[in-house]
């Protein structure tokens, strides 16, 4: 081989040739280490017998090394030297491998020893299986990772059949990243972070006692005279919109329950939604970028609350008849636009011609659940993308959630919690 021209620093000037000295560290000189000092022999040393059969003998491929192979080739993305020298005597300089380690990224090595290696986590206790006699059968098994099970436990075989059910879907659907990402989505533990979902569940009670309601409800202010079951309103003249009312509550099977499930679920989604405002305002969630999310929010609780007044309205009863009297003021009071938008919407003076009941009735069933629900899907779409804010902590940050995963953890929880609401309502 030719001899290697002299080393150089980054600017083409030739480096100064370094002496050994004995008792130092040499870089990118290849030596002989001592058992203990680690450092290079010294040059006045005479070499050993074994070493110079070993240079007499010709150089080959294999074990032995590539003879044409450079000592300071490294790889790539890597600095071209090993760690800088270190201002250490021999005597207190470990032997060890020279290896082109980044410069950033490295870990402290407190409380770490040399020699030692990291080794992986070692298994949790698998929970003994109480109810399983027969002996376990590990054919055909598919067991999720990280997760210790007993083979054939009733574990195991749910585990298989969630595997199979999102394998279904995802050979029919493509849609597995999809669902790997909602499956994986943290959530904050803490009870505060659940009056969103309360809010959420007594909406779905809403349309559901809502649509039942709304088969035997009839939005009319046509006069007629009662002689229903109800013995103390026999005979009584009333509009046809408060008799259905009345024979919802003592004709129609489970419409007395029906009816107040949907007034109880009304009354809990308003003030769900104001106590979720509350805990948003002081905690500082509705600063940016969480802002749109926030007025969002404030928008759907202003039309939940027209929703309900529009509600308790239809009943045309003399608690309805009082509430769009004040409503009704309130409007006419508006500077300038204020009487034409109320003679626009009540269709002439209070109380407003017979089309004004089916006017509210088409806002209350249609118009405004429809608004409610569009507001809601962008809500909780703005707050999957920005993730949810969490209360100040160990290991908390604005990039980082820290909490449970959407499934196992959060489903069965949010899942029980819909089930505890509606049975309340």
């Amino acid at each position: 081989m030719a001899p290697r021209p002299a080393a150089r620093r980054r600017d083409g000037q030739a480096l100064p040739r370094r002496r050994d000295r004995g008792g130092d560290l040499l870089h990118r000189v290849p030596g002989r280490r001592e058992p203990r000092g680690g450092w290079l022999a010294a040059a006045r040393d005479p070499p050993r017998p074994e070493a110079a059969s070993a240079a007499a003998r010709p150089s080959r491929l294999g074990a032995a090394g590539d003879p044409g192979l450079l000592e300071d080739l490294h790889a790539r993305r890597l600095r071209d030297q090993p760690l800088p020298l270190a201002a250490l005597p021999g005597c207190r300089a470990q032997a060890g491998l020279r290896l082109s380690l980044p410069l950033l990224d490295l870990r402290p090595d407190d409380g770490r020893h040399g020699h030692l290696r990291a080794g992986g986590p070692k298994p949790a206790a698998a929970a003994a299986a109480r109810g399983l006699r027969r002996p376990p059968v590990c054919r055909r098994r598919l067991l999720r990772r990280g997760r210790p099970l007993l083979v054939g436990s009733p574990a195991a075989r749910s585990a298989v059949v969630i595997r199979a059910l999102f394998r279904f879907v995802d050979e029919r659907t493509a849609s597995a990243p999809l669902l790997r990402k909602a499956l994986r989505y943290v959530f904050p533990d803490h009870w505060s972070f659940l009056l969103g979902e309360v809010a959420l569940y007594a909406f779905i009670v809403l349309v559901g006692t809502g649509i039942y309601l709304a088969f035997f409800f009839d939005p009319s202010t046509a006069s007629t005279h009662y002689n229903g079951s109800y013995v103390p309103l026999q005979g009584h003249e009333m509009s046809q919109a408060y008799r259905s009312a009345v024979d919802l509550s003592f004709k129609v099977k489970a419409g007395l329950l029906l009816r107040q499930t949907h007034h109880w679920a009304a009354d809990v989604f308003v003030a769900a939604i104001v106590l979720h405002m509350l805990r948003i305002f002081f905690t500082g969630a509705f600063r940016k970028p969480r802002d749109l999310t926030y007025f969002i929010g404030l928008a759907m609780l202003g039309t939940a609350l027209l929703e309900g007044y529009l509600g308790y309205s239809l009943v045309d009863d003399l608690l309805s008849g009082m509430g769009l009297a004040i409503g009704y003021s309130v409007l006419m009071s508006v500077p300038f636009v204020g009487a034409n938008l109320a003679s626009l919407i009540w269709g002439g003076p209070f109380p407003g011609s017979s089309s004004f009941e089916s006017r509210m009735y088409i806002a209350h069933v249609f118009l405004l659940p429809i608004l409610i629900g569009t507001l809601l899907t962008v809500h909780l779409a703005l707050v999957a993308v920005r993730h949810h804010t969490q209360f100040r902590g160990r290991r908390k940050t604005e990039q980082k959630v820290v909490g449970i995963p959407a499934f196992p953890g959060q489903a069965p929880r949010s899942l029980g919690l819909a089930f505890a609401v509606a049975a309340v309502l």
